[in-house]
């Protein structure tokens, strides 16, 4: 039976890696254990009938007496998993483990192979403008969840488009069409800070020698060579790194500190990437029936053209035990090289659109049951009655053909089965029109979920490194609502930081609105005592829970616990929760690079369910700047430490621009610009 606890595999404190193939293998905390992940997302494939389910489809209209392309529409299914079949993939765990082994430093002689442990998956759909357009569902961050599962995109073409990659498709050409894939992994990381400099002039001058130059002046490069570049800049000075609290590994890691670096440096460069970076802008169309006019594969663009264009930027990391890293991959320049005519379909009228409908991928999820019909004016449209959603099968494109596409409703009514016995199935449904043919569902909205830490302090407060291995608790956990005839109640067990697993509890919301009771505790045995925790609620809210053990004995720590007014521990894991925390600055470069201001540091502001969401400045709004570098608002901290508040427009200063001063709290973007601004008004 499917259980709403199991056990997180960590990579572990080692940070030990191996790269085969298109895999990476990562050694976890469990020694008989090994994590593999993908480097590259690819095309999904049905195993059964051995087929990608990929469509590319051309629409005609007919005009004197010839058929003339007026667009088109392309559905890519990506996999972030294992695409073979049973038999492929012991070959392929045969050759993990030989690798491995060889390599002398697996702690085990026949590991088992598990995927990476993820959350928060996106997908964004890269595509020339000229080319087409990402499907309203599908244009920034589609959500996937974890690493292994499916997802579908669907791009709108041009006539120009469709005919380009139709080409492409006929004679296995690579194109611009691309996905960038992020998500976050689970790995234990000593408690340590690391500063990062990046010295904008010199980093400008060396990408301006080793990326390619466009035909318009963008500086562009594929992921990987920027990734290179990134190193190699580290390695020159352009990018400076300095680390505080390494020296707490035990004797002899030196190798264990090596790779914590190199796990840095990674970081760095992909909380820069989107502050650097973009997906790279047209290029020259192509010449009519040519697809050559762009580049083939995905390329991201330097977003600083000119040097007048370049500041310095600084970063601050602090991680502290089980961290939630960033991961990365994208989908080559290959992406469609498998396909053959049999993918193209030719529809011989404008009038017909793709409706697709799109099932998140869960772990905890069985299958989906979605029923479909459609109508125009009071008319019934055809389209196919039911479909059954799984992993295998997380997306389906139907085609409606109708004299008045604006005008169809589609409705649907879909049903969640979960893989949990004890969960109900939840019915849902809605509709939408032919103007935004994309039914989304995301059956992980109808779940809770809260990740469970154990971590051991000794008398001084300072994090155990090494517990006895006999260390461990049993955590129980309860769910009751009205959505429930008895409560669940599930339990697990847990040992600490850093060999441990932390738990993560999966919980079903109701479907009226109102909200379930959800608690937890644990007993068990630390150092050789019997410790106890009585039981306490968990807030809906929380993404992260801590059982601490120390010198008073042991702790559940969350927003619901009751906790004097100076706990030190207790703040440092709820502030911190299990994201590093990421500070960006910003200062303003001159030409050769050694005239910048100190780059200013940004707080950050915990969302409350125990991860870092927004950076945040509060404070006395003292001056407004206007100046050759952007508008910008200064805000003066309670500790007498000065903001620069950087603005897109000069219109959004004009509001503060008078004598007055004002209490003022800033939320930060990702890109280090204000997001909001809320004035505090006098009482």
């Amino acid at each position: 039976m499917v259980s709403s606890l199991s056990s997180q595999y960590c990579v572990a404190l080692s940070g030990q890696k191996w790269d085969v193939g298109n895999f990476t293998l990562w050694q976890s905390t469990d020694d008989d254990v090994i994590l593999f992940s993908p480097k590259q997302a690819t095309l999904a494939r049905d195993l059964n009938k051995g087929r990608y389910q990929t469509a590319v489809s051309q629409f005609r209209v007919q005009k004197d007496g010839a058929y003339k392309t007026v667009g088109g529409a392309a559905l890519f299914t990506i996999s972030t998993g294992i695409e073979f079949d049973a038999d492929a993939y012991k070959q392929i765990v045969d050759q993990w483990r030989e690798e491995v082994q060889k390599s002398g430093k697996s702690k085990s002689t026949q590991p088992r192979f598990m995927p990476l442990v993820t959350r928060k998956g996106t997908m964004d759909l890269l595509i020339p403008e000229i080319m087409g357009t990402a499907s309203q569902s599908t244009i920034v961050n589609r959500e996937f969840g974890v690493i292994g599962s499916k997802v579908a995109l669907l791009a709108n073409l041009t006539s120009e488009g469709a005919q380009a990659l139709a080409q492409a498709v006929k004679n296995h050409e690579n194109t611009p069409i691309g996905v960038a894939v992020r998500y976050e992994y689970l790995q234990t990381l000593p408690v340590c800070s690391v500063e990062i400099e990046v010295n904008g002039s010199r980093v400008f001058t060396h990408l301006s020698t080793q990326l390619k130059a466009s035909y318009d002046g963008w500086l562009y490069g594929g992921s990987l060579d920027l990734q290179g570049q990134w190193e190699s800049m580290v390695r020159n000075g352009a990018i400076t790194m300095k680390v505080t609290g390494l020296d707490a590994l035990p004797p002899g890691a030196e190798e264990m500190k090596q790779n914590a670096l190199t796990t840095f440096i990674d970081q760095a460069f992909k909380n820069f990437f989107p502050m650097l970076f973009a997906p790279k802008p047209d290029v020259k169309a192509a010449e009519a029936g040519k697809s050559g006019g762009w580049f083939g594969g995905t390329n991201f663009a330097l977003k600083w053209r000119k040097e007048s264009d370049v500041s310095n930027l600084s970063l601050k990391m602090e991680f502290g035990g089980y961290t939630w890293l960033k991961g990365s991959m994208d989908t080559g320049a290959t992406l469609l090289s498998g396909l053959d005519n049999s993918y193209l379909n030719e529809v011989n009228t404008e009038l017909t659109f793709p409706v697709l409908v799109n099932v998140s991928s869960d772990p905890m999820v069985n299958t989906v049951s979605v029923a479909c019909s459609a109508m125009e004016d009071g008319r019934p449209v055809m389209i196919p009655a039911a479909d059954l959603f799984g992993s295998d099968v997380p997306s389906k494109s139907y085609l409606i053909t109708s004299q008045k596409p604006d005008k169809v409703v589609i409705s649907y009514k879909a049903k969640i089965d979960f893989k949990n016995p004890k969960f109900p199935i939840i019915e849902e449904s809605g509709s939408t029109t032919g103007a935004k043919p994309t039914i989304d569902l995301k059956p992980s909205a109808r779940l809770g979920e809260v990740d469970i830490y154990l971590y051991t302090y000794d008398s001084d407060n300072n994090f155990n490194m090494m517990p006895d291995e006999k260390d461990e608790l049993v955590v129980n956990v309860s769910t009751s609502g009205t959505h429930l005839k008895t409560p669940i109640k599930e339990s697990a067990r847990i040992k600490p930081f850093p060999d441990g697993e932390p738990i993560h509890f999966v919980y079903p919301m109701p479907i009226d609105g109102s909200q379930p009771v959800v608690k937890f505790s644990a007993f068990g045995v630390i150092s050789g005592k019997l410790v106890r925790a009585k039981e306490q609620p968990v807030s809906l809210d929380e993404a992260s829970i801590f059982i601490v053990v120390d010198k008073n004995g042991v702790r559940l720590i969350s927003k619901q616990a009751d906790l004097p007014e100076s706990d030190p521990i207790a703040d440092l894991l709820l502030s911190a929760g299990t994201s590093p925390v990421i500070t960006i600055g910003t200062s303003d470069a001159s030409s050769n690079g050694n005239n910048g201001k100190t780059p200013e540091s940004e707080k950050t502001e915990n969302n409350g369910n125990g991860s870092v969401s927004k950076r945040a400045i509060a404070g006395i709004l003292t001056a407004v700047e206007y100046g050759k570098f952007g508008p910008a608002l200064w805000v003066e901290e309670s500790t007498g430490h000065r903001q620069r508040v950087r603005l897109h427009d000069v219109s959004e200063a004009d509001p503060f621009d008078d004598e007055g001063r004002k209490q003022v709290k800033v939320l930060m973007d990702e890109t280090g610009y204000a997001e909001s601004i809320v004035v505090e008004l006098a009482r």
